[in-house]
């Protein structure tokens, strides 16, 4: 595939659009995180957008879901090159995320992303937007493989010959407070928030409202077209983050734990992937990450800053504490 590439093939000429034209996007990695809010942002223009999301698994729950939305819901294997060949066919735009932590090697996750890409420019697609992140190690000399490996891909879309595209990287979710960096309880009604970057900055955003960026740049294919962003909705130190969180969850109390990176990685053994994840934070830490919270907010004016979205997921938060707190508790 990689030696296909290296040929540039000619750009294919896009095929004349009309304004009434309803447009199909592909989305990989429909079901999760990335790809879900993309997927509910372009079906909100229905009248623009046909919707085919991709999963391994068109017949779980969240497929279910996706097709009360109104999406097609195919099958899709990275690994398949013969249906990743059926989600595109007929494709106008494509949205393209590759998880490294699936399958923890980044020479897979870099296949993954170019057997996309080879697929895109094979059919013609029109615009594809991929999801990728700077290489860590060419920029600080820390080998962090899931954006070492993204940062691959990113070069080798920009050389692929495909029409239109559009390199999208993204901070650190606020979601994680109650997914993968929940708040620990050191005592009643006091948490330590154990995220390792000292007293440097970090960017963040919300992962749901990701896909109406997205969907801005379908919107305006030829403003973004060859374009990098950096997406952000807020930039805020830890322990600023804390404080946020004591305002809107009072009683309860939040102080920054103030570990290093070694200290996070030693007490996190258990969690796969935590030298890849202290790797993460120690670039963070270096304030080496390049996100544009103003070019962001030009693509979705509604983006939250950190503290309208705890004050929005107050209920959600408090309840993601509870159940920690049981689990630590029976742990």
């Amino acid at each position: 595939m990689a030696e296909e590439a290296e040929k540039e093939p000619e750009t294919a000429e896009p095929e004349t659009e009309s304004e009434n034209e309803t447009k199909i996007i592909t989305v990989f990695g429909a079901t999760g995180m990335q790809g879900g809010s993309v997927v509910r942002a372009l079906c909100q223009e229905s009248s623009k957008f046909k919707v085919r999301a991709v999963t391994r698994h068109p017949d779980g729950e969240r497929a279910q879901e996706l097709k009360e939305l109104g999406c097609e819901v195919v099958e899709g294997d990275y690994e398949e090159c013969d249906l990743i060949r059926d989600c595109l066919k007929g494709a106008w735009g494509c949205f393209a995320v590759t998880d490294y932590f699936e399958t923890m090697d980044k020479s897979c996750e870099v296949q993954q992303g170019k057997n996309i890409i080879n697929t895109c420019c094979e059919l013609k697609v029109n615009h594809v937007v991929y999801s990728g992140l700077e290489s860590a190690v060419r920029i600080s000399g820390l080998v962090c493989d899931h954006f070492d490996g993204k940062a691959e891909v990113e070069e080798y879309v920009k050389n692929s010959g495909v029409n239109k595209y559009t390199i999208i990287r993204l901070p650190w979710y606020y979601e994680n407070l109650y997914e993968n960096t929940p708040p620990q309880k050191i005592s009643e009604n006091k948490y330590k928030l154990p995220i390792p970057i000292g007293n440097s900055y970090m960017y963040g955003i919300s992962v749901d409202e990701i896909g109406e960026c997205i969907h801005s740049i379908f919107m305006n294919s030829e403003k973004y077209h060859k374009k990098t962003i950096g997406l952000a909705a807020d930039q805020f130190l830890i322990h600023t983050c804390c404080k946020i969180l004591t305002k809107h969850l009072s009683p309860l109390e939040f102080v920054h734990a103030q570990i290093s990176c070694d200290e996070y990685e030693d007490q996190n053994q258990s969690i796969p992937g935590v030298k890849e994840l202290s790797n993460m934070f120690r670039f963070y830490k270096q304030a080496r990450s390049d996100r544009n919270i103003e070019e962001s907010r030009e693509l979705n004016p509604k983006l939250a800053n950190l503290d309208d979205w705890v004050k929005q997921n107050k209920e959600k938060l408090l309840k993601a504490l509870e159940e920690n707190d049981k689990l630590t508790a029976e742990s």
